[in-house]
């Protein structure tokens, strides 16, 4: 009996080991997609300013 829990025990934390590790990966990817985000928003901003300065500058000819 003795044996067989401890088995169960091992088991039970390399399976918690590798779930932990999973975790980490999957925050790590999400962190990284949440930058990402950022980054594109930033760059939409940055086109929609520069159309809306081409399309005051071609009201103003």
């Amino acid at each position: 009996l003795k044996n067989s829990l401890a088995t169960q025990l091992e088991e039970a934390k390399r399976t918690a080991d590798v779930e932990s590790r999973e975790r980490a990966a999957i925050l790590s990817s999400f962190r990284n997609l949440v930058h990402d985000i950022d980054t594109f928003r930033e760059q939409i901003d940055e086109e929609l300013e520069a159309k809306a300065d081409r399309q005051r500058h071609l009201s103003n000819v």
